[in-house]
């Protein structure tokens, strides 16, 4: 029997209520609420030898920005009800590059959410690699705004995937560091992010540093959960989120291992800002953005040891928090 895929509102992505398959996404989220996926604190990959970037931290670089089309052969495309099977997964890119042909900077691979597509969340993107990262982000086949069909959740398990070929080739860029990398993602972009980093079905291990915007475990991906070497990882929820909760997405960074941190943006809905609303992110937005690049800089930025210090995660953003008290609340596992 044919697998069809078929479209999935985001505003249904963490519905409570309802039949068909969101009772299967419901009994699904109560086992992940219920603590079925218990966390193990596991020992963090094996230290890379990396040379550091040269930028200073406070530089903003000018940008250039192109679209490349990577094209995945050794995987396919799902049918859907409005488009046949194939048997490539092709990935629009968006890359902005920092102008500084002297230098090779880390990488940053943003994953969207659910009916996005990465010029939603340019300006977000624009603002990472204007503080010394090359961004890179893949518009997923299925789940983007103009799939065939309509925007597909059950898509993701395939994402893990296209981000790590889209690493793979990005490492190949002139002006990447493949030594330095950082993934991170919006709402489903953040639950493919968990999965990349803390799911034995498409873990990779050159991943350095991880950011889960919105985000939860997978409830529809096979593997184990957080049983392998711990990828260092900020959460970042807002706890008026009506899409994802926040207990859902606060449960999944109990069960994650260490080290790892948990933001919560105060009044925060699902979006804060980073999504499609540019006037925002000038607002609580910018705030999101320094807290994910204080945390980046901190694992992959200048001057960092290596492996990088827990206790300086945690000293930068605790900075992010004491200049922004009525936006952040910080939990952290290092002392």
């Amino acid at each position: 029997m044919a697998l069809v895929a078929t479209p999935l509102d985001h505003t249904e992505l963490m519905r409570i209520q309802g039949s068909g398959r969101n009772k299967l996404l419901t009994a699904s989220v109560m086992i992940l609420s219920l603590g079925v996926w218990s966390g193990v604190v596991a020992p963090s990959a094996p230290a890379k030898k990396r040379t550091k970037p040269a930028a200073e931290a406070a530089v903003r670089f000018e940008l250039s920005s192109r679209t490349e089309d990577f094209v995945d052969f050794t995987r396919g495309t799902a049918k859907t009800a409005a488009s046949a099977a194939t048997t490539s997964r092709k990935l629009r890119t968006l890359v902005l590059t920092p102008k500084d042909a002297k230098r090779k900077f880390p990488l940053f691979v943003f994953s969207h959410g659910l009916g996005g597509e990465p010029e939603l969340y340019r300006p977000l993107l624009e603002a990472i690699a204007a503080r010394g990262y090359v961004v890179a982000a893949p518009t997923f086949p299925l789940s983007n705004a103009k799939s065939p069909g309509g925007p597909n959740l059950f898509d993701e398990p395939n994402q893990p995937g296209d981000v790590s070929f889209v690493i793979t080739q990005m490492s190949k860029d002139s002006a990447v560091n493949p030594d330095l990398i950082v993934t991170g993602g919006h709402s489903l972009g953040a639950i493919t992010t968990v999965d990349l980093i803390g799911n034995s079905c498409c873990f990779d291990k050159r991943v350095d540093a991880a950011v889960i915007v919105a985000g939860t475990a997978n409830v529809f991906s096979t593997g184990k959960l957080f049983q392998g070497a711990a990828v260092p990882s900020l959460y970042i929820h807002g706890d008026q989120d009506a899409t994802v909760s926040y207990s859902l997405g606060y449960s999944t960074w109990k069960t994650a291992q260490t080290p790892k941190w948990f933001m919560t943006v105060i009044g925060g809905d699902h979006s804060f800002g980073i999504a499609g609303k540019p006037e925002l992110l000038k607002a609580t937005g910018a705030f999101i953005v320094d807290a994910m690049v204080r945390f980046a800089d901190s694992r992959v930025g200048v001057g960092v040891s290596s492996p990088a210090s827990d206790v300086e995660t945690t000293k930068a953003l605790q900075r992010a928090v004491t200049a922004n008290p009525k936006v952040f609340r910080l939990e952290s596992t290092a002392k």
